[in-house]
């Protein structure tokens, strides 16, 4: 809910940030930036990892909220991350509930 300064204050004092932030901006909806359409359009929403601790949890609270939350391909929690190559095609779309060696995985093969 803050603005960007304030955003930028947060991560820098408690993570130690020190690379440029994008500003705030809308990621789904009517007024989503094109970088987040072009995004979910290339690689869409599959679900979440129901063997991770957190998988069940965010499909308890999304349900809760919209019991059709799964359908479409809206970004649905925050840390959902995109893989693009150097064409710019998007290779894989990784939940929270992702395994993040797989994600280094697939990085270090596109390098």
């Amino acid at each position: 809910p803050e603005d960007n300064p304030k955003i930028k204050e947060f991560c820098q004092l408690n993570y130690q940030v020190s690379f440029p932030l994008f500003a705030k901006l809308e990621i789904n909806g009517p007024g989503a930036a094109p970088l987040f359409t072009f995004l979910k359009e290339h690689f869409p929403f599959q679900g979440f990892d129901q063997s991770h601790p957190l998988g069940v949890k965010l499909d308890e609270i999304l349900s809760a909220q919209d019991g059709d939350y799964a359908r479409g391909n809206d970004i649905k929690w925050n840390f959902t991350k995109f893989l693009v190559d150097r064409q710019g095609t998007v290779v894989v779309r990784f939940e929270p509930t992702g395994d993040m060696n797989e994600l280094e995985r697939q990085i270090l093969a596109l390098l």
